[in-house]
């Protein structure tokens, strides 16, 4: 049963392939001056530069025991040797003069998108504003001073052909979640022994506008579900207006479909509030939640 569970020497097996990105963390280079420069451009003071430089030491440290305590996460060098594999061939670029290398662009350009910037300006503004954190995790990031505009971004985009970029994204990120998907998969399962389990989440509908506006940043609508670990199923789904609506498409959700008695939920801690905890208990269903300080749990939360 041990060996089935173990993720993160699966993990650290898939990294060990890694061979054309070198250590993330990369003590040797001073990029101080650099940004110096940089900030002075932009016009900040002397004390500004200071704690900006503070912050330097820092994301530097903070990598180092990242990358201390979590080895497996050297699987970021195996992505990037694997997406360069996949899109070398569309690169017309002489690769001995270049300073922004396909790979970590592209890389970049996913992070930035889990973090709602996904035009060329955006991704842009997230390299300058997070480089610092970069220049220590993500092996092969040019210095400082090539800080990448919204253009070069959108020159670098246009290389890689759209389905190429999907299959990119899907081979390299999903691959991960599939092998421990099947990992932690109880094969023992038993519907005799076990208690269902449901899990209830939200996610905003990104491809959607909110009526009136023409704003980006305003999605038409919050998709609402509750998924059943066991088969593995989503048993219900409601669209709201917005994220604090949950709760109530939650119970909407559960008042549809049956449940033994004895099942467990669990959601996070947005949704922690009175009225679903007592529809949960009226149904006799037991709940898991994080205690966060928010919904006036600050009180629970310190007791706790």
């Amino acid at each position: 049963m041990d060996g089935e569970f173990n993720i993160s020497a699966k993990l650290e097996e898939l990294a060990c392939s890694s061979n054309r990105f070198s250590s993330p963390v990369k003590p040797q280079i001073d990029y101080e001056q650099e940004y110096i420069e940089i900030f002075r451009a932009f016009g900040l003071s002397e004390f500004e530069i200071e704690d900006q430089l503070d912050k330097w030491e820092l994301s530097k440290l903070k990598a180092e025991r990242f990358y201390k305590r979590n080895p497996k996460y050297r699987i970021i060098h195996e992505i990037l040797d694997g997406i360069y594999a996949d899109v070398a061939h569309v690169d017309p670029r002489d690769q001995e003069l270049i300073s922004y290398n396909i790979a970590v662009v592209l890389f970049v350009v996913l992070l930035a998108g889990v973090s709602n910037c996904n035009d060329d300006a955006e991704i842009a503004e997230f390299w300058f504003f997070n480089n610092m954190e970069l220049q220590h995790l993500v092996p092969g990031m040019p210095s400082p001073k090539h800080m990448i505009s919204d253009e070069t971004v959108r020159t670098i985009r246009k290389l890689v052909p759209e389905d190429v970029m999907h299959a990119i994204f899907t081979k390299y990120f999903n691959k991960v979640k599939v092998s421990i998907a099947d990992m932690i998969k109880n094969k023992d399962y038993d519907s005799q022994n076990y208690r269902k389990t449901l899990g209830g989440d939200g996610q905003e509908l990104r491809a959607t506008y909110r009526e009136g506006s023409f704003s980006r940043k305003k999605k038409g609508g919050h998709g609402v579900s509750i998924y059943d670990c066991d088969s593995q199923e989503v048993v219900g789904f409601k669209t709201v207006h917005r994220k604090n609506q949950e709760v109530q498409a939650f119970i909407d959700i559960l008042d549809k479909i049956t449940i033994d008695e004895d099942a467990i939920f669990y959601a996070d801690a947005l949704n922690l509030r009175d009225i679903l905890i007592s529809y949960l208990d009226f149904r006799n269903i037991d709940w898991f939640f994080p205690v966060k300080e928010n919904n006036g749990n600050k009180d629970l939360r310190d007791v706790i």
